[in-house]
Protein backbone atom coordinates (compact mmCIF):
# COMPACT_ATOMS: atom_id res chain seq x y z
CA UNK A 1 0.00 0.00 0.00
CA UNK A 2 1.08 3.59 -0.69
CA UNK A 3 2.03 6.24 1.66
CA UNK A 4 2.53 9.86 1.58
CA UNK A 5 4.31 12.24 2.55
CA UNK A 6 5.73 16.21 2.04
CA UNK A 7 9.97 16.38 2.50
CA UNK A 8 12.76 19.15 1.69
CA UNK A 9 15.64 17.53 -0.17
CA UNK A 10 19.11 18.32 0.60
CA UNK A 11 20.75 19.52 -2.36
CA UNK A 12 23.61 17.14 -4.06
CA UNK A 13 26.71 19.73 -3.01
CA UNK A 14 25.78 19.24 1.13
CA UNK A 15 25.45 15.39 0.60
CA UNK A 16 29.14 14.88 -0.98
CA UNK A 17 30.89 15.68 2.61
CA UNK A 18 28.32 13.10 4.59
CA UNK A 19 28.84 11.04 1.86
CA UNK A 20 32.34 10.74 2.75
CA UNK A 21 32.22 10.62 6.23
CA UNK A 22 30.22 8.09 5.98
CA UNK A 23 32.38 6.20 3.09
CA UNK A 24 34.96 5.94 6.33
CA UNK A 25 32.67 2.77 8.03
CA UNK A 26 33.59 -0.23 6.09
CA UNK A 27 29.85 -0.73 7.15
CA UNK A 28 28.70 1.82 4.88
CA UNK A 29 26.86 0.48 1.97
CA UNK A 30 25.95 -2.63 3.67
CA UNK A 31 24.13 -4.37 6.35
CA UNK A 32 26.88 -4.17 9.26
CA UNK A 33 26.04 -4.15 12.79
CA UNK A 34 22.91 -4.12 12.31
CA UNK A 35 22.48 -1.08 10.29
CA UNK A 36 20.97 -0.82 7.44
CA UNK A 37 22.32 2.39 5.64
CA UNK A 38 19.71 4.81 3.45
CA UNK A 39 21.11 5.21 0.11
CA UNK A 40 21.71 8.57 -0.56
CA UNK A 41 19.26 8.77 -3.16
CA UNK A 42 16.52 8.92 -0.85
CA UNK A 43 17.56 11.40 1.72
CA UNK A 44 15.08 13.75 3.16
CA UNK A 45 13.64 15.62 5.69
CA UNK A 46 9.98 14.92 6.07
CA UNK A 47 7.85 18.05 7.14
CA UNK A 48 4.51 16.05 7.58
CA UNK A 49 3.19 12.16 7.30
CA UNK A 50 -0.03 11.56 5.50
CA UNK A 51 -0.23 7.69 5.48
CA UNK A 52 -2.73 6.20 2.95
CA UNK A 53 -4.32 9.14 0.84
CA UNK A 54 -7.90 8.50 -0.75
CA UNK A 55 -7.28 11.94 -2.92
CA UNK A 56 -3.28 12.59 -3.42
CA UNK A 57 -4.53 15.11 -6.13
CA UNK A 58 -6.65 17.17 -3.83
CA UNK A 59 -3.48 17.28 -1.18
CA UNK A 60 -1.03 17.96 -3.72
CA UNK A 61 -3.93 20.83 -4.88
CA UNK A 62 -3.79 22.32 -1.06
CA UNK A 63 -0.45 22.15 -0.59
CA UNK A 64 0.14 24.02 -4.10
CA UNK A 65 -1.47 26.92 -1.96
CA UNK A 66 -0.65 27.11 1.14
CA UNK A 67 3.44 26.56 0.02
CA UNK A 68 3.31 29.53 -2.82
CA UNK A 69 2.99 31.85 -0.12
CA UNK A 70 5.75 30.61 2.28
CA UNK A 71 9.27 31.87 3.37
CA UNK A 72 12.33 30.04 2.04
CA UNK A 73 13.91 28.77 5.10
CA UNK A 74 17.77 28.35 5.58
CA UNK A 75 19.03 25.12 7.20
CA UNK A 76 21.52 22.68 7.83
CA UNK A 77 21.88 19.16 8.98
CA UNK A 78 23.67 19.21 12.39
CA UNK A 79 23.80 16.59 15.60
CA UNK A 80 22.49 13.42 15.61
CA UNK A 81 19.62 11.09 17.66
CA UNK A 82 17.57 7.72 17.26
CA UNK A 83 13.94 6.60 17.31
CA UNK A 84 14.34 3.45 18.52
CA UNK A 85 15.55 1.98 15.03
CA UNK A 86 16.63 4.73 13.11
CA UNK A 87 19.61 6.77 13.17
CA UNK A 88 19.07 9.96 12.03
CA UNK A 89 20.88 13.60 11.67
CA UNK A 90 19.43 16.62 12.97
CA UNK A 91 18.01 19.39 10.74
CA UNK A 92 18.47 22.98 12.33
CA UNK A 93 16.26 26.21 11.32
CA UNK A 94 19.09 29.26 10.82
CA UNK A 95 16.60 31.52 10.57
CA UNK A 96 12.69 32.18 12.16
CA UNK A 97 11.09 28.98 12.70
CA UNK A 98 10.17 29.09 9.13
CA UNK A 99 10.96 25.16 8.90
CA UNK A 100 8.36 24.63 11.65
CA UNK A 101 5.90 26.99 9.77
CA UNK A 102 6.60 25.09 7.38
CA UNK A 103 5.62 21.64 9.07
CA UNK A 104 2.58 22.89 10.49
CA UNK A 105 1.23 23.73 7.26
CA UNK A 106 1.96 20.53 5.51
CA UNK A 107 -0.40 19.10 7.93
CA UNK A 108 -0.91 15.53 8.25
CA UNK A 109 0.62 13.51 11.01
CA UNK A 110 -0.42 14.16 15.06
CA UNK A 111 2.92 13.41 16.04
CA UNK A 112 5.28 16.08 16.98
CA UNK A 113 7.82 16.90 14.56
CA UNK A 114 11.03 16.56 14.89
CA UNK A 115 13.24 17.64 11.75
CA UNK A 116 16.18 14.75 10.67
CA UNK A 117 17.38 13.07 7.98
CA UNK A 118 17.31 9.02 8.44
CA UNK A 119 20.87 7.90 7.68
CA UNK A 120 20.12 4.28 8.85
CA UNK A 121 17.87 1.65 10.35
CA UNK A 122 18.56 -1.25 12.51
CA UNK A 123 17.45 -4.72 12.97
CA UNK A 124 16.73 -3.58 16.84
CA UNK A 125 18.09 -0.56 18.05
CA UNK A 126 20.81 1.59 17.52
CA UNK A 127 23.36 1.28 19.24
CA UNK A 128 24.26 4.41 21.24
CA UNK A 129 27.48 4.60 19.99
CA UNK A 130 26.72 5.36 16.41
CA UNK A 131 25.05 8.37 17.43
CA UNK A 132 28.01 9.59 19.25
CA UNK A 133 29.93 9.33 16.20
CA UNK A 134 27.70 11.69 14.68
CA UNK A 135 26.71 14.43 17.80
CA UNK A 136 28.81 16.60 15.91
CA UNK A 137 27.76 16.49 12.55
CA UNK A 138 27.45 19.88 10.80
CA UNK A 139 26.79 20.42 6.96
CA UNK A 140 27.06 23.51 4.97
CA UNK A 141 24.07 25.52 5.32
CA UNK A 142 21.70 25.39 2.57
CA UNK A 143 18.28 27.55 1.73
CA UNK A 144 14.75 25.70 1.16
CA UNK A 145 13.22 26.50 -2.29
CA UNK A 146 10.83 24.12 -2.79
CA UNK A 147 8.94 21.10 -0.78
CA UNK A 148 8.04 17.74 -2.35
CA UNK A 149 5.17 15.10 -1.97
CA UNK A 150 6.89 11.98 -2.24
CA UNK A 151 4.97 8.55 -2.26
CA UNK A 152 6.42 5.71 -0.36
CA UNK A 153 5.85 1.89 -1.92
CA UNK A 154 7.46 -1.24 -0.24
CA UNK A 155 10.62 -2.43 -1.81
CA UNK A 156 12.81 -5.19 -1.74
CA UNK A 157 15.25 -3.28 -0.03
CA UNK A 158 13.27 -0.87 1.96
CA UNK A 159 10.99 1.80 0.85
CA UNK A 160 11.17 3.07 -2.87
CA UNK A 161 10.12 6.81 -3.02
CA UNK A 162 8.68 8.15 -5.86
CA UNK A 163 7.90 12.15 -6.48
CA UNK A 164 4.30 13.15 -7.06
CA UNK A 165 4.53 16.92 -7.48
CA UNK A 166 7.33 19.42 -6.40
CA UNK A 167 5.76 23.25 -4.87
CA UNK A 168 8.32 26.08 -4.81
CA UNK A 169 8.52 28.65 -2.21
CA UNK A 170 7.83 31.69 -4.28
CA UNK A 171 8.14 34.03 -1.21
CA UNK A 172 11.44 34.47 -0.42
CA UNK A 173 13.71 34.86 2.40
CA UNK A 174 11.97 38.33 3.51
CA UNK A 175 8.25 37.25 1.89
CA UNK A 176 5.19 36.72 3.45
CA UNK A 177 4.68 34.58 6.36
CA UNK A 178 1.62 32.43 6.05
CA UNK A 179 -0.24 30.69 8.91
CA UNK A 180 -3.61 29.92 9.94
Amino acid sequence: MSTYFTAILPPFDVTVPLRAELAVYPEYGSLQQGLRWSPPDQWHVTLSYYGALRDPDGRAETLRTVFAQCRRPTVRLAGSGTFGRVLWLGVEDLGEGDLDLLAALAGGSERDYVPHLTVARAETRVDPEWTRRFQRYESASWTVTEVVLLRSDPGQGGPVYTEVERFPLTAGRGGPVVGW
